[in-house]
């Protein structure tokens, strides 16, 4: 989704709370101090893909700060800040930074933090949920405040992967927004992760099968929703359908085959449990996700090789 907004056509005396009120604070959770003797200008073009908000935004000189109580607004998760011109300090905790045009900073959404952009700025925004980011990085790592080198690998991939999705992605197939994101994620990452053991993880293998894991880990969390299918995946995990049947490839297993197993699974327990020699068995199968008992007693057999009614009283048989 593509959210834009600019102050141009607006009256003069009105643009600076516009723009503070309506996008500052309630989008960006900052609260904005303008420093400028002319009429504000502020220019927002911003991709919404999922829990991802991506693009360019363009500033009259200003101030801006995110105290405690703005901070805890936000998701946890991590800011991109960078440059394309003009200039701009940023000061989170101990870390005071300058930045000049190509250079940028990854901060931390929920610490405090302050800033200015010095005269009128042209800036790009990335917004990458903490969600993506745990399942790249090794547990327990620290949302560090992480300077962005204008002529670092990563610096210059961000750069050009957004400069390109401005270009084309008004004309683009539907999904490119998510997948851009996909690729934003993946480099913050990188970026965060050069600091110890997360370099490793960052990696083109590191990266898929940690993106595994977290479509795995959706599939526990989620398996026993009647509907639940790629698109839904997706969305919880900010990429796109086609990448989650990618990523379940090497398992050799379906995303159905995937959420079938986890209800047989659990079916399993509740025939097994305290209980199970009191349940009937249509309970099971509607508690277990399946709309359709007949699919569940074929489903259960084929896997256990037992109808579910035989393998309770056997499994109760065992237990006496």
């Amino acid at each position: 989704m593509r959210f834009a907004f600019s102050t141009d056509n607006l009256e003069p005396g009105g643009r600076f709370e516009a723009f503070r009120d309506a996008l500052a604070r309630a989008l960006f959770h900052f609260d904005l101090i303008s420093r400028s003797n002319d009429p504000y200008r502020g220019v927002v073009d911003l991709c919404i893909s999922g829990p991802t908000v991506f693009g360019q935004v363009l500033g009259s000189s200003a101030e801006f700060v995110r105290s405690p109580a703005l901070a805890r607004q936000c998701e946890e998760g991590m800011w991109v800040l960078l440059v394309r011109t003009g200039r701009m300090r940023i000061a989170q905790g101990n870390v005071q930074r300058e930045l000049g045009p190509g250079e940028g900073i990854i901060i931390d959404a929920v610490r405090p933090h302050a800033g200015e952009c010095v005269g009128e700025s042209d800036t790009w925004v990335v917004q990458v949920p903490d969600v993506l980011l745990r399942i790249l990085r090794p547990r327990g790592a620290a949302n560090e405040t992480t300077f962005l080198a204008g002529d670092s690998a990563v610096t210059l991939m961000l750069t050009s992967l957004l400069e390109a999705h401005r270009r084309y992605g008004a004309i683009a197939q539907p999904g490119l927004g998510a997948v851009t994101a996909q690729h934003l994620a993946d480099l913050v990452a990188l970026a965060l992760g050069t600091h110890g053991d997360g370099a490793a993880m960052a990696g083109p293998r590191g990266l898929r099968a940690g993106r595994l894991q977290g479509v795995l880990d959706d599939i526990e969390r989620h398996f026993l929703e009647a509907e639940i299918g790629a698109a839904d995946v997706a969305r919880r995990a900010g990429i796109t359908p086609r990448y989650v049947h990618f990523l379940l490839e090497p398992t050799g297993k379906t995303l159905s085959d995937h959420v079938l197993e986890r209800r047989l699974a659990f079916a399993h327990r509740l025939l097994v449990g305290p209980r199970g020699g009191e349940r009937k068995i249509a309970d099971v199968a509607y508690a277990c996700g399946f709309n359709d008992l007949s699919y569940f007693n074929r489903t259960f057999r084929r896997r256990l090789r037992e109808c579910p009614m035989v393998f309770r009283r056997s499994a109760v048989g065992r237990c006496d």
